[in-house]
């Protein structure tokens, strides 16, 4: 991704790093590829090599005429092991940690060809970089916030965070109690704060189930978010088209060297020679129609018409959005969502929580959600009424 260029300074010549006009996009794509997050790492290596990626070319001279070239290295696709090595190295973040500078990492004379942030991104804490009182620090393998600070996530009880007590307004419980002929009844509840509040599992789920029914998108965010999809996909349609650009500049030089390999067999007479050009012509053609078959992949268009008729579908139904997940845990990552504060159960029964900006009730709901009981007694049980 570099190459070095000397460069005059106060203790005289010295070399920088300055990023390769070729090799340097490999490893920006690499790691814009990474951030995404919508492809795994194997998939990530197949759609560079799709692209053309080859690694640096080396020639191994003989040792005792160094004019004379007696092999080669180099021009092999991307490996999983090589791109694993590529992002978690922090010099490509301008970063230096070597021999010369006793492991310490020191920021480099030169320009990462990405920022920390998104060395750090890309890394997802398995390397981080850190700069602490001027100095940089590099964790390796450095425990992620949510295994230091544990919570329980089980997800028969998925809601008991997203949705709080109305006595206390703290996140719920959910346990399951045992009746006297050995039948267990799983409830979400709030009866270790000095007060009582169960709600059984099957009434709770049905009371978020006939709340979110009753929400809706708002016009103006509808639109929003259309425009927002239709400028993401402008993006990918230029990056797509820079792709296919290098592509074709690959397959054209590849058919400048095929073309350099025939005019030379003709002026030949080595039967072994004759060999070896013949098979570098044959890997060479290969390569090309590797690229064609990519580009062709890659040209697939997708019907835009189709992909905003399933935005407004799911936008008109955001009860299937939001709960349509198999996972429970998820569904309740996509209900916390809908809310600009964590509203209480009494809110979602009364209709009255604080919804996020761009979601309101429908019309035709409100009011239909009601509280029913005490509401100040010891032992209140709210329901819906539905119907």
């Amino acid at each position: 991704g570099y190459k070095n260029e000397k460069i005059e300074t106060s203790h005289g010549k010295r070399v920088i790093l300055i990023p390769h006009p070729d090799e340097s996009k490999w490893i920006i794509r690499m790691f814009k590829l990474r951030i995404q997050g919508t492809l795994n790492d194997k998939e990530i290596v197949k759609q560079l090599n799709k692209l053309g990626y080859k690694s640096r070319k080396r020639y191994k001279r003989d040792p005792n005429d160094k004019t004379k070239v007696i092999g080669e290295r180099g021009g092999k696709p991307l490996t999983l092991k090589q791109f694993w090595r590529r992002v978690e190295n922090p010099v490509y973040a301008g970063i230096n940690a070597e021999k010369w500078t006793e492991e310490q990492p020191v920021r480099g004379k030169f320009k990462g060809l990405v920022s920390i942030d998104q060395f750090n991104q890309a890394n997802r804490g398995k390397v981080a970089i850190a700069e602490e009182d001027d100095q940089i620090l590099i964790h390796r393998d450095k425990p992620a916030d949510y295994r230091l600070n544990k919570q329980v996530r089980n997800p028969k009880y998925p809601f008991k965070r997203y949705v709080h007590c109305p006595k206390c307004n703290k996140p719920l419980y959910g346990s399951a109690s045992r009746g006297k002929l050995g039948k267990y009844y799983p409830a979400y509840h709030c009866n270790k704060r000095g007060h009582y509040f169960r709600v059984p599992s099957k009434d709770f789920n049905e009371t978020i189930e006939s709340f979110v029914r009753g929400l809706q998108i708002t016009p103006e965010y509808v639109e929003e978010l259309k425009e927002y999809v239709l400028d993401l996909w402008n993006k990918r349609q230029e990056e797509t088209q820079q792709d296919n650009t290098q592509v074709d500049n690959k397959i054209s030089e590849l058919r400048t060297q095929a073309k350099a390999v025939v005019e030379k067999i003709k002026f030949l007479n080595s039967e072994i020679a004759i060999k070896y050009m013949e098979e570098d012509l044959v890997r060479t053609e290969a390569e090309m129609k590797r690229l064609e078959k990519g580009k062709q992949q890659q040209d697939e268009s997708v019907d835009m018409e189709i992909v905003m008729d399933n935005i407004g579908y799911f936008l008109e139904h955001l009860e299937e959005l939001v709960l349509g997940s198999k996972k429970p845990l998820k569904r309740a990552e996509y209900f916390g969502l809908v809310f600009d504060d964590t509203p209480t159960y009494e809110d979602l029964v009364s209709g009255t929580p604080e919804l996020a900006p761009f979601i309101a009730l429908k019309d035709q709901f409100a009011g239909a959600l009601v509280p029913k009981g005490d509401p100040t007694g010891s032992r209140t049980r709210i329901t819906t009424l539905r119907g």
